[in-house]
């Protein structure tokens, strides 16, 4: 297996397929034009359109809820893109961080009005999804948050992280015995943590699907969605 250099930062660029980065380019903007406002709820304070997230029409939704969960500086594009991937799915989206409200990423997209994690029952989620960025290294220190992935763990239900978001995993206990895909220097930490790292697009284990970069997006969503619809 190909090792990971630590030159292949989250979100950078040059890690994406190309039909991958021309179709997030088109959906996300560039960061360089300025912040743009994108939202899970309406209008966009002040007027104008919220970004072009649309909630699922109501004849289309699935009896499926995934909850997402991050917090400032998220990775935008590990954020977006299983938030739309759902989204075409038909299966309802939630966006929850420690305060709520309005959260940027360090690409500088925004998603407004947030959950609060506190007001949110992990249990009525059928999955739960942890992007990277530098939002994971603050998560972790926050234990209502490790408190509410242990409780979603307990369900049995799907849980995924991608880069640094096992960096979550690893405070809530859950490697231990478990291969987890991520980022080349989270490895070091779900080694030591008692799992397995794996160097490797999407690794599934139990209920765990993890995967490294964005560039592994597309393997790591048909995972999830073969999950989600009964598969193995």
């Amino acid at each position: 297996m190909t090792n990971t250099t630590k030159s292949q930062r989250c979100g950078r660029r040059n890690l994406l397929p190309a039909g991958l980065g021309v179709m997030m380019t088109l959906a996300l903007g560039s960061a360089s034009a300025g912040a743009r406002e994108l939202s899970t709820t309406g209008p966009v304070p002040g007027g104008g359109v919220a970004g072009i997230y649309v909630p699922v029409p109501v004849e289309n939704q699935k009896d499926l809820k995934a909850l997402i969960l991050t917090d400032f500086d998220f990775n935008d594009m590990e954020t977006f893109y299983p938030l739309y991937r759902f989204t075409e799915e038909g299966i309802a989206v939630t966006v929850a961080t420690p305060a709520g409200g309005n959260v940027q990423g360090y690409g500088g997209h925004i998603i407004l009005d947030t959950v609060p994690v506190a007001d949110v029952d992990v249990t009525e989620f059928d999955i739960l999804y942890l992007p990277g960025g530098k939002a994971p290294a603050t998560l972790r220190d926050n234990p209502a948050v490790i408190e509410a992935v242990q409780k979603f763990a307990a369900t049995g239900k799907p849980i995924a992280a991608i880069c640094h978001g096992p960096q979550i995993l690893v405070t809530a206990g859950l490697v231990d015995g478990k291969n987890i895909a991520c980022f080349s220097d989270v490895g070091q930490e779900v080694e030591a943590a008692g799992g397995t790292y794996r160097d490797e697009p999407v690794t599934v284990d139990g209920q765990f699907i993890t995967s490294r970069l964005p560039q592994d997006l597309p393997r790591q969503m048909e995972a999830i969605l073969q999950k989600l619809h009964g598969g193995s």
